[in-house]
């Protein structure tokens, strides 16, 4: 029996696509969340609120960045959610990229706790590899109290442009207040786990322990073989309140780039086909989704 998991389904992601298609000055505010990484504090009926970043004006924001659901392609059946990611030239700071994050971020808070996911994920042939992207991240809430600043995820897949690989990594730490100068981790894990397949169907099961300890552990199976297994590490930030997690697409290195990409790179996609996750009582069998279960296939 699964205990406290959660399925996506496509009509549940449909209903926060929505959120996309109405006129702005009807949108729910408590459903939109603008690159503040604070699902905590949104007042939303939705398991998942929108998130992206685009500091161009609000219609460039809703063309370039958006979260469709579509026919599954390849040998998927049913419904899937593309998140699909437009360069947009930055009028506001020249000196960076305007467009490059579409996810889908949880409201509700985990705990300090041992949880699994599972997810399929499908890179179209085409995808564009000159800009690395995080495909899945676990982030934390800053402590406010101390005006904590903003760190990078606490574990994320991403494909790196340079190699078309995908990388695993688990950050973690045990101090209440990390600034901006120095954000460096006392774990710190990475790790290459092989070639993405582009144009195929790959379905990864996540297990963890959340812990600013020594105690954390992290396991990672991609299409059935186990590729990371760290143990004896810290997996989390010493926070107030909980991680949540994020899905999507987060093409980071265009946020960072002064120029347009390649002509033929500009437009990045990726499709999830299914998402579970389930608390320490659950197991990698209920969250695999390579079988087309999930919610999304």
């Amino acid at each position: 029996m699964l205990k406290r998991v959660l399925s996506l389904d496509i009509f549940m992601l449909a209903a926060a696509k929505l959120l996309l298609d109405e006129p702005l000055d009807t949108l729910d505010a408590a459903c939109r969340h603008v690159d503040d990484h604070q699902p905590s504090k949104r007042n939303c009926s939705k398991p998942l609120i929108v998130s992206t970043t685009c500091v161009e004006s609000w219609p460039t924001e809703r063309s370039h960045l958006t979260q469709t659901a579509i026919e599954c392609p390849g040998d998927r059946l049913g419904n899937c959610t593309e998140f699909r990611v437009k360069w947009c030239n930055n009028s506001v700071y020249p000196a960076k990229g305007g467009c490059y994050r579409s996810e889908y971020a949880a409201v509700d808070l985990m705990n300090y706790s041992e949880y699994w996911f599972g997810f399929s994920l499908f890179l179209p042939s085409d995808y564009a590899v000159d800009v690395d992207s995080i495909a899945f991240q676990i982030h934390g809430v800053p402590n406010k109290d101390v005006d904590e600043a903003y760190r990078n995820p606490m574990f994320a897949l991403e494909h790196q442009s340079s190699s078309g690989h995908w990388l695993a990594r688990a950050r973690g730490d045990p101090r209440r207040n990390i600034t901006y100068h120095n954000r460096t981790y006392k774990w710190d894990n990475l790790t290459d786990v092989g070639a993405a397949r582009l144009g195929e169907w790959e379905h990864w099961v996540y297990h963890t322990r959340y812990s600013f300890a020594a105690d954390g552990f992290v396991e990672l199976w991609r299409n059935g073989e186990r590729v990371v297994q760290w143990n004896q590490t810290g997996t989390a930030y010493n926070d107030e309140k909980g991680p949540y997690f994020k899905l999507g697409i987060y093409s980071w290195t265009w946020g960072k780039r002064p120029g347009p990409p390649l002509a033929n790179a500009s437009t990045n996609v990726v499709i999830y086909g299914g998402f579970k996750q389930g608390d320490r009582e659950s197991s990698y069998e209920e969250v695999d989704t390579s079988r087309g279960e999930g919610g999304l296939g």
